[in-house]
């Protein structure tokens, strides 16, 4: 009868041991399942900021390139009032337009540029410094690439 007794100790000292065996690799795959998870939200995070960055960039070459247009009808339109003059017409149908697509959300920015838009028919001085003011906000969009 104690050998029974202690073949059951033993059976159950040895079920005790696999238990607390178990429990510890639980304990290890739960500590390396929160390191795992605390890394995935560092690098999410990470993500996040260097998405956001680039978002901000495109937003301001997507500026660049608008003020770039502007820049290049603006000129068109003021060398044609310094040459043989600008026609109402031309100014109302091609050059207003333009202008005004280009300046789209800029409105603020750009007055002397919104300005022309209230003008009926501006000339070369008023252009001219429309160019200036096109410029000058474009080359402060500064795009980087860190």
């Amino acid at each position: 009868m104690a050998f029974v007794a202690a073949v059951f100790a033993l059976s159950q000292a040895r079920s005790a041991r696999r238990q607390a065996r178990e429990a510890e690799k639980a304990v290890l795959t739960s500590e390396r399942a929160t390191l795992v998870a605390e890394r995935a939200n560092r690098l999410a995070e990470e993500a996040n900021r260097v998405a956001g960055h680039a978002n901000r960039q495109v937003a301001l070459l997507q500026k660049r390139t608008q003020l770039d247009l502007l820049r290049s009808v603006l000129g068109k339109a003021a060398a044609e009032a310094l040459s043989p003059g600008l026609s109402q017409g031309r100014w109302d149908g091609t050059y207003r337009t333009e202008v005004q697509a280009s300046l789209a959300g800029l409105h603020s920015e750009l007055p002397l540029c919104a300005a022309l838009l209230s003008i009926p028919l501006p000339g070369a001085p008023d252009l001219g410094a429309a160019v200036q003011e096109a410029t000058r906000v474009s080359e402060s969009t500064e795009v980087s690439a860190a």
